[in-house]
């Protein structure tokens, strides 16, 4: 794992290579007004990631996601989540990061 800080509007912000634990992710999603699928589905969804990046900001909470979903041959999507506006700054960042992660195929 890396990570790669980042530092706007005195927040500072890390990007993790990992996928976020399924508590984490359900925090997300509740931070972002989504209803969080059953804890079986989040996991199996989770279980299904290419590859992840993580948005920690300094208290180590998870404010940012990004990952890639595919079938792991032709097909990859990138999925994010932002809670804190730090995280637009992070989000142009992660793509790039979690394409280097993939199957050249993919690019």
């Amino acid at each position: 794992m890396s990570g790669h800080g980042t530092k706007r509007d005195d927040q500072a912000v890390e990007l993790v290579e990992r996928l976020p634990t399924v508590d984490e992710y359900v925090e997300l999603l509740r931070r972002v007004g989504w209803t969080s699928p059953p804890v079986e589905d989040c996991q199996r969804a989770l279980g299904g990631s290419l590859t992840a990046i993580c948005a920690v900001d300094e208290r180590k909470a998870v404010v940012g996601m990004g990952r890639l979903v595919g079938d792991g041959r032709m097909y990859c999507f990138a999925v994010a989540y932002e809670v804190v506006s730090t995280t637009l700054v992070t989000t142009q960042r992660c793509l790039p990061i979690l394409r280097s992660r993939t199957n050249p195929s993919f690019s």
